[in-house]
C-alpha cells in the first residue's frame, strides 16, 4: 500500500475529502468571521441610507411648512353628543344645554350635537378673516391653527373618543380630560391616564358644589398625586370658591393651576339667578388668587353675566359683562400668565350686543373699511360666503374681543398677544402640534 506524506504535494492513492480541501485550499473562500463582517457592513450602509433619507424628507417637510411663530391656540372648546342610548359615552350625564340657562335662546343654541366638523368650520372662517386683514395690514390678530378640548362630562370614556378625533383632525393639539377627585386610587388610575399621549391636562368641575371640596383632606390627595405627575389641573369654580383656590396653590406651590373663565362662568351666573354674587368681592378674591405664581388664567368669551342687552346703559349690568371681566382679570394677571380660550359652543349663547363692546359681531377692521370705503372690493364675507353672525359669537369674534380686552387693560402689543394666544398655552400644557393645523383643505 502506498503511504502518504501529508508534508508531500505529490501525493499517491486515495484521499479523503479533508485531505484534499486542506491540500487545495481555496484562496477566495470567505472564512465564516469574514461573511459575518461583511453582513454587518452591509446592514449598515444601508441604515445610513435610510437615515439620510429621513433627514432629506423631515427637510423637504419643513421648508414645505412653515408654521406662524408661535402658532395661535384655543385652549378651550368643547364637543358633544346628544345621543344617549345605552352604551353611548353621553348616556345618562347632564350637558351645558340641559342647564336651567336664563339666558334667551340658549338652551335651543346648546341642544345639539356639536362635533368636530364644526368646530373646523369655525377656524376656516377665522382664518379667512385673520388672513385678509394681515394681507392688508391693518389687523394683528394671527388665524387660530390648534386648539385643547375641555372635557364636557364626567366620564373617562370621554378621554378615549376625543383622542381617537385627533388621528384624523390635526388642529386638535391636545385635550383635558376629567379626573374623580374623590378616587381612592387616583394614583394607579393616572398612570393609565397618562398613556394617552393627546391627553395635557386634568379637569374637575366643582362650579356647582360646596366651596369646602378644595380644601378637602381626600381630595387634597388627589391634587398631591396630580402634582406628583407634573400635570396641569383646570379650576373648574364659581366666584364663591375663589378663596379656597388660593389656598389650594398655596399648599400645591409645583401644580400648575390654570382658572377656568376668570372664575366667573356664564354656564354658572346665567344658570343661578339667584346666587348673590358681589362683584367687589370677586375683584378682590381674583387679584389675590393672581398673586400665586402657579395660578394661570383662562381668558374666555364666556365669563361673565348676561342680564339683558346694554341698551338702557345699565351701569350695574355692564359691571358683569364678558369685557368688564375680561379686562379686569387680564390686568391682574398679565399676559404672562392668561391663556386664549373661545368657550366655543357656549361661546354661541353670548350675543355680541351684551358683550359690553360696541365693535362685538361687526366682523372686524377689514369689514368696517369696506364698508366706509376705505379698502376698494366687495364688502368681505365670512367662510363659505356666510355674512357676519350678530347673534352669537363665534371663534373669530372670541378672539376680537379677548383682543381688544387686552388692549383696554394696557397690553395691546403684538408680543403681549403672542403670549396671551399662542406661547403661554405652549408652556402650560405639552401640546402635540402637527402641520398644516388641519386634517383637510376646504
Amino acid at each position: 500500500m502506498t503511504s502518504r506524506d501529508s508534508n508531500n504535494t505529490n501525493i499517491t492513492g486515495p484521499m479523503t475529502r479533508s485531505e484534499y480541501e486542506e491540500a487545495f485550499r481555496r484562496r477566495d473562500k470567505r472564512s465564516l468571521h469574514e461573511l459575518v463582517a461583511e453582513e454587518e457592513a452591509i446592514i449598515d450602509n444601508e441604515a445610513a441610507d435610510f437615515e439620510t433619507a429621513e433627514k432629506e424628507a423631515i427637510a423637504a417637510a419643513s421648508s414645505a411648512w412653515v408654521p406662524l411663530t408661535p402658532q395661535y391656540i384655543d385652549s378651550h372648546f368643547q364637543l358633544w353628543s346628544l345621543s344617549r342610548k345605552s352604551g353611548d359615552v353621553y348616556e345618562g350625564v347632564q350637558l351645558p344645554g340641559d342647564a336651567k340657562w336664563r339666558v334667551g335662546g340658549a338652551r335651543s343654541i346648546l341642544n345639539r350635537d356639536f362635533n368636530p366638523d364644526m368646530y373646523e368650520e369655525d377656524l376656516f372662517e377665522m382664518k379667512h378673516r385673520a388672513s385678509a386683514e394681515l394681507k392688508e395690514g391693518i389687523g394683528e390678530l394671527s388665524p387660530v391653527q390648534y386648539a385643547i378640548h375641555v372635557q364636557s362630562t364626567p366620564t373617562y370614556q370621554e378621554n378615549m373618543v376625543i383622542s381617537s378625533f385627533a388621528d384624523e383632525y390635526y388642529y386638535l393639539a391636545g385635550h383635558i380630560g376629567w379626573v374623580d377627585l374623590h378616587d381612592s386610587g387616583l394614583a394607579q388610575r393616572l398612570r393609565t391616564l397618562m398613556l394617552d399621549p393627546f391627553l395635557v391636562g386634568l379637569r374637575h368641575d366643582v362650579t356647582h358644589t360646596d366651596a369646602n371640596v378644595l380644601i378637602d383632606p381626600d381630595t387634597d390627595n388627589a391634587f398631591s398625586a396630580i402634582e406628583q405627575n407634573n400635570m396641569p389641573f383646570d379650576v373648574a369654580i364659581g366666584p364663591h370658591q375663589l378663596r379656597h383656590a388660593c389656598h389650594l396653590a398655596y399648599k400645591h406651590p409645583r401644580l400648575k393651576l390654570v382658572l377656568n373663565h376668570c372664575g366667573l362662568p356664564l354656564e354658572y351666573t346665567s344658570t343661578n339667578p339667584d346666587e348673590e354674587v358681589n362683584i367687589a368681592q370677586w375683584k378682590a378674591d381674583l387679584e389675590y388668587l393672581s398673586r400665586y405664581p402657579n395660578v394661570y388664567c383662562k381668558l374666555t368669551a364666556t365669563s361673565g353675566k348676561i342680564v339683558s342687552s346694554y341698551g338702557d346703559g345699565n351701569v350695574e349690568e355692564k359691571e358683569w359683562s364678558p369685557k368688564n371681566v375680561l379686562t379686569q382679570a387680564i390686568g391682574f394677571f398679565g399676559p404672562e400668565r392668561c391663556l386664549f380660550g373661545s368657550g366655543w359652543p357656549i361661546c354661541r349663547v353670548v350675543a355680541p350686543a351684551v358683550t359690553g363692546w360696541s365693535d362685538s359681531g361687526t366682523g372686524g377692521a377689514l369689514v368696517a373699511a369696506k364698508k366706509h370705503a376705505r379698502i376698494s372690493g366687495p364688502p368681505v364675507k365670512g367662510y363659505r360666503g356666510q355674512t357676519v353672525a350678530h347673534r352669537e359669537l363665534s371663534v373669530w369674534e372670541a378672539a376680537r374681543l379677548v383682543e381688544h380686552c387686552m388692549e383696554e387693560a394696557g397690553f395691546g402689543a403684538i408680543e403681549d398677544k403672542r403670549k396671551v394666544f399662542g406661547t403661554n398655552a405652549q408652556t402650560v400644557y405639552t401640546l402635540n402640534i402637527r402641520p398644516y393645523g388641519s386634517s383637510r383643505v376646504l
